[in-house]
This record gives C-alpha cells, sequence and structure tokens, in this order.
C-alpha cells in the first residue's frame, strides 16, 4: 500500500520524491489527547514527560546548528 500511495503522489515522467506533506496537527487530534490524559491520568502524566523530553531535543539540536 506504501508503494502505491507513493506511486500516486510523484511526478509523472520523472524519478523523484513526491512532494512533502504538510505537518499540520488538527485541534481534534490535540482535543483527542487532551480528553484521553483527562480520563485516564497516568496516559497525561506521560504525554507531558514525552513533551518536555522532546522539547529538550529540539532545543539542544537548534543550538548544534546554530554553533
Amino acid at each position: 500500500m506504501g508503494v502505491k500511495t507513493w506511486l500516486s503522489r510523484k511526478k509523472n515522467g520523472r524519478i523523484s520524491a513526491p512532494p512533502k506533506v504538510s505537518t499540520g496537527v488538527s485541534i481534534s487530534f490535540i482535543m483527542f489527547f487532551i480528553l484521553l490524559g483527562v480520563i485516564m491520568p497516568l496516559f497525561g502524566v506521560y504525554l507531558f514527560f514525552i513533551l518536555i523530553v522532546e522539547a529538550i531535543i529540539c532545543l539542544i539540536n537548534r543550538k548544534r546548528i546554530n554553533v
């Protein structure tokens, strides 16, 4: 199925990568995880922990690129 999707997105007549798909996050996706965090508090704590770790990694990578 992945090959079919790749072939449908690539430009005709060229051997190239398909165009980049937007990486926007929908509000319903965010609300779903907030609802899960309220219903299951341990999941919410874990999700918050992962968010903090990802932010730290992102900051470290930005500092490495700027230096």
